[in-house]
């Protein structure tokens, strides 16, 4: 298990270097190894690899455009270590799930469909701004997709968690929440009487 975590640990800062060494990693065959460690750690208790593992896999997907067709088996699992009781997990799987997000519909209608949207809202409740930061920026992210993406993040209850966040001392986040209503107001007039 020292040996894996250590190689998740080299894997993950190649990857995190830049796009071209990410989807080398990518095509090295790396996520099926991956998956297979976080969900032994995962099941076992075994935190300190499980959270390297994560974050490892945070930067797999990180950066424009990571191949869909390699990291789109990512989504499901990134959805259920939404569940796990660790921020440290909590924070890299957000992260890991804005990249996905900032792209093309299809990719933010993956994270809806899977049913990440309501984890993430729960998450922007959580108090933790290391946890809160990274599930606003997903949540944005997503809402700049389809009309049902927005709708999906809309059911999970998200206006109702906003206004705590218009009152937050970080500057960041108040601009985030903005940006993230202005598209919900770009969606439909259903959604914009939401707001």
């Amino acid at each position: 298990l020292d040996v894996s975590e250590q190689s998740v640990w080299a894997l993950g800062n190649i990857a995190g270097d830049c796009p071209r060494l990410r989807d080398l990693v990518l095509h090295a065959g790396a996520l099926e190894p991956l998956f297979a460690l976080i969900e032994s750690t995962a099941q076992h208790g075994k935190m300190s690899p499980l959270r390297n593992a994560v974050w490892s896999l945070s930067n797999l997907v990180r950066g424009k455009n990571p191949p869909w067709d390699k990291v789109a088996c990512t989504v499901p699992l990134l959805t259920r270590l939404l569940s796990l009781d660790d921020s440290e997990v909590h924070q890299d799987t957000c992260w890991a799930l804005s990249y996905l997000a900032d792209g093309e519909n299809k990719r933010i209608d993956a994270i809806a469909l899977a049913g990440a949207c309501t984890a993430l809202v729960r998450l922007l409740g959580s108090g933790e701004m290391r946890v809160v930061t990274p599930a606003m920026r997903a949540l944005s992210n997503m809402l700049t997709g389809s009309d049902s993406a927005t709708q999906a993040v809309l059911e999970a209850g998200f206006l109702r968690e906003l206004p705590p966040l218009f009152r937050s001392s970080k500057m960041q986040l108040r601009k985030e929440v903005c940006w993230a209503i202005s598209n919900v107001t770009a969606g439909t007039a259903a959604q914009l009487d939401e707001v």
